[in-house]
């Protein structure tokens, strides 16, 4: 792509800050809903695909300064894309596997043991840098998401703010440590 963009607009993938809420824009799961899932799983999640960036990219850039952080979630799935922003930023990205949202049918395909051709490359891309409690959860953030949302690091008002909005979910936060991705 290419293009210009005034440099107080532009959205980087490090700079997330300890203490600062994890919050994406999408459901996870568009692969494992393919794999997986049922006609109508598939069908909710081939729109959710189609759902373009646009306006939660808009809501970023309208939070200006509260915004840490930011990268869009797609082949490396939530565990790669996340484990970015945490080296980049010098942190650590908790998160929390009950609050993954999940696009319809694909925590059942997950528990099924449905995975795709990109689940072990993901894993061996954060491989001892990443863990998690919860298999299931550990295959949502493996899932490489075909048009998937934005991840965003920022201030604890402005999650509440993005949250309230309804097109955003509390995921997680930042905290001290070494660079790695661990799900609760």
């Amino acid at each position: 792509v290419q293009g210009s963009v005034h440099p107080d607009r532009i959205l980087r993938k490090g700079g997330a800050r300890p203490g600062d809420v994890a919050v994406l824009s999408k459901p996870l799961g568009t692969a494992l809903v393919l794999a997986g899932g049922t006609d109508g799983d598939k069908a909710a999640a081939i729109a959710g695909m189609r759902a373009t960036n646009r306006a939660a990219s808009e809501q970023l850039v309208a939070l200006g300064g509260a915004v840490h952080a930011t990268t869009d979630v797609t082949g490396f799935g939530l565990a790669g894309h996340g484990f970015e922003m945490a080296e980049r930023s010098g942190a650590a990205l908790v998160l929390e596997g009950s609050a993954l949202p999940a696009y319809a049918g694909a925590r059942e395909a997950a528990d099924r043991g449905v995975r795709t051709g990109g689940d072990p490359r993901n894993r061996q891309y954060v491989r001892g840098r990443f863990s998690a409690v919860d298999e299931v959860a550990a295959a949502l953030c493996m899932d490489p998401q075909t048009s998937g949302g934005l991840l965003a690091a920022v201030d604890a008002d402005a999650a509440r703010d993005l949250v309230d909005s309804g097109r955003w979910w509390r995921i997680g936060s930042f905290a001290e440590g070494e660079a790695r991705v661990e799900v609760l």
